[in-house]
């Protein structure tokens, strides 16, 4: 399976052309004080996995063009391979759980599970 960098890929120009233009400027305090759901919008849950964003230069776009980065490249093909290896196999009833909650999360849009 060939590897795509992802500083090869159109989202991360277009990553880098959203942070020039409005997220290194952004100012976490303000964007706290104009977004009071920021923390439940910005934060990502899975078992055991705890990840909150809202505390970085970030919002709902970019975080969409993250998760199109992570597409991108290849990614997601790059989980399944790993996860179907059949030196993989011990464990198998965690990693399916892991698995699900990985697919469910690229498909519903959300970087690793549900969020609250």
């Amino acid at each position: 399976m060939a590897r795509t960098r992802c500083d090869r890929t159109p989202a991360w120009a277009q990553l880098q052309a959203a942070y020039a233009a409005t997220g290194q400027a952004l100012d976490v305090r303000q964007a706290f004080e104009a977004d009071a759901q920021r923390f439940t919008r910005l934060s990502q849950e899975a078992p055991y996995v705890f990840a909150d964003l809202s505390k970085n230069r970030i919002d709902a776009s970019t975080e969409a063009l993250l998760m199109d980065l992570a597409r991108q490249s290849g990614l997601p093909e790059h989980r399944d391979a790993m996860f179907s290896r059949p030196e993989n196999q011990q464990h198998r009833a965690a990693r399916g759980v892991a698995r699900f909650v990985a697919k469910s999360a690229l498909s519903a849009g959300g970087v690793c599970g549900s969020r609250s």
